[in-house]
């Protein structure tokens, strides 16, 4: 679990008790009909607003940003400098393997592509629209 992701729910948790403790109590804040309102309404929203496949696919995303464990970033630079060096040994098709085994789809994709024949340039440019469409806007930036 990220230590980013736990610091946030122990902040978040503090200032809502927080909150409840200077406001004079639990019963203040806990009213079914507005629970009702503010959970009901924003499940509604959020059913209008996307596919049920999509909201459908919550709970893993949710559980994903508690579990998953990325790989250093010394770590992926480590792969992709030897799968440049058995690239520029064996070749690129060398390469078809190794793109299954490695530990980040984002990675796979580019390696794929690579292997694939794709330019270099036109690779570059699909990875960054994938981190745009990813939310990533401060790493894709040109």
């Amino acid at each position: 679990m990220d230590l980013g992701t736990i610091i946030g729910i122990f902040i978040g948790m503090g200032l809502v008790f927080s909150a409840i403790i200077m406001g004079g109590g639990i019963q203040l804040f806990f009213d079914v009909n507005s629970l009702l309102i503010v959970f009901g309404g924003v499940t509604a929203a959020t059913l209008m607003s996307f596919p049920l496949g999509s909201v459908t696919q919550v709970p893993g995303v949710v559980l994903k940003a508690f579990m998953h464990k990325a790989a250093p970033p010394h770590v992926i630079l480590e792969l992709i400098t030897k799968y440049a060096e058995m690239a520029r040994r064996d070749g690129m098709l060398a390469l078809e393997d190794e793109a299954e085994k490695a530990p980040d789809e984002f990675l796979r994709k580019g390696i794929r592509l690579a292997v694939d024949g794709t330019d270099a340039e036109l690779i570059g440019m699909i990875l960054r629209l994938e981190l745009r469409s990813l939310g990533c806007s401060a790493l894709s930036s040109d």
